[in-house]
Formats: C-alpha cells, sequence, structure tokens
C-alpha cells in the first residue's frame, strides 16, 4: 500500500500531522485493517494523544491478535500516560488470553512498564 509507505515516511520525518492524514485516508479505504489501526495508534502515541492511541491499538489487536508490536505499542502507551497498574492489569489479563506464542511479547511488555 503505498499510503501506509508514505504515512511511514512522514512518522519517521516526525510529520505526525501529514502520517496521521494519510492514515485517515487509508483508513477510510480499508477500517478494519490491522496494520493502519496499528500505525495510527503509534502516531497518536507521538503525539501525545494516549487516549486516541489506546483505542486505535486495541482496534488493531482485535483484528490480528497474533501481532506482537500491539502488544508492545499498548504497554509504551500505558506507560507514558503514567497509569502502570492499567497496564499490568490489561497485561496480566492478556497474558491469560494470548495464545502460547505471544506470551513472552507480553511478558517483556510487563517487564517495560517497570523500565
Amino acid at each position: 500500500m503505498r499510503i501506509l509507505e508514505e504515512a511511514q515516511a512522514a512518522f519517521r520525518k516526525r510529520d505526525f500531522i501529514k502520517a496521521e492524514e494519510l492514515l485517515r485516508h487509508a483508513q477510510k479505504e480499508n477500517p478494519k485493517d490491522a496494520t493502519i489501526l496499528l500505525r495510527m495508534g503509534q502516531v497518536y502515541m507521538a503525539q501525545g494523544k494516549f487516549i486516541e492511541s489506546l483505542d486505535a491499538l486495541r482496534n488493531s489487536q482485535k483484528h490480528n491478535p497474533d501481532n506482537p508490536a500491539v502488544y508492545r505499542s499498548i504497554a509504551m502507551v500505558i506507560r507514558m500516560s503514567g497509569q502502570i497498574d492499567l497496564g499490568i492489569d490489561y497485561l496480566r489479563m492478556m497474558l491469560m488470553q494470548a495464545p502460547l506464542m505471544l506470551q513472552p511479547e507480553i511478558h517483556l511488555s510487563l517487564a517495560e512498564l517497570f523500565a
């Protein structure tokens, strides 16, 4: 997807407004695309829009629960927003629900909350 590449380039240049704009356009065409939702969550996180970021990331997780990047991004947002207790509860819940192959990633995310 060309738009995703352009959004990623804008993100790397720290042009978060342009990245968000491009991702919104892509999301209109593919509202359930887990990659678009993940990138949108990361853009919101970079802008300090933690509520929007968590919403996008959880939506991404719903459509692609096997993506470890989502768990790490959720943990980062929670840590950046200062809601450590919420993060611990969320990641513990995910440990019970996640496929076995993702459990090491979730443990790593839990450890990062305390870093």
